[in-house]
C-alpha cells in the first residue's frame, strides 16, 4: 500500500535540500528572512493493478518567501523540482507588506518514489 504519509515525508525532504526551512501549511514568518511553506492540493493521477494503487501522484503547491528578489533559492529549488518532480510550473510572485518579504508560488506533481533518483 502507498502511503500518503510517505509520499509527505519524501517532499519534505525534496525541499529540506534547499537548505531553508521547509514547513508543512505554515511557518511563523517573524522567525526567518527566508523560508518554504507547501501543501498537497489533491490527487493527480494514479497508476493501480491488482485493485491497488501502483502509484499515486500527488499535487503539491510550494510557497517560497524571500528577502532578496534575486536570492539563488529560487533557482535551487526550481533545479530540484526538474530532477525530481513530475511536471511543476511557476505560478507567479508577489510582494507581502506584512512581512516585507517577496513571494514566489509554484505548482507541481509528486510521486514521492522520484526523491534521490529512484523512478
Amino acid at each position: 500500500m502507498i502511503k500518503l504519509t510517505d509520499i509527505f515525508r519524501s517532499f519534505q525532504s525534496l525541499l529540506d535540500l534547499t537548505g531553508l526551512e521547509a514547513k508543512h501549511y505554515w511557518a511563523e514568518a517573524e522567525k526567518s528572512n527566508a523560508y518554504i511553506t507547501w501543501q498537497e492540493t489533491g490527487e493527480g493521477d494514479r497508476s493501480s493493478g491488482d485493485n491497488r494503487a501502483d502509484e499515486i501522484v500527488i499535487q503539491m503547491e510550494i510557497e517560497l518567501y524571500v528577502l532578496d528578489e534575486l536570492d539563488p533559492v529560487i533557482d535551487t529549488l526550481q533545479e530540484l523540482l526538474d530532477a525530481y518532480a513530475l511536471s511543476w510550473s511557476y505560478v507567479g510572485s508577489s510582494y507581502e507588506t506584512t512581512t516585507n518579504l517577496i513571494h514566489h508560488s509554484w505548482q507541481c506533481d509528486f510521486t514521492g518514489d522520484t526523491i534521490y533518483g529512484e523512478t
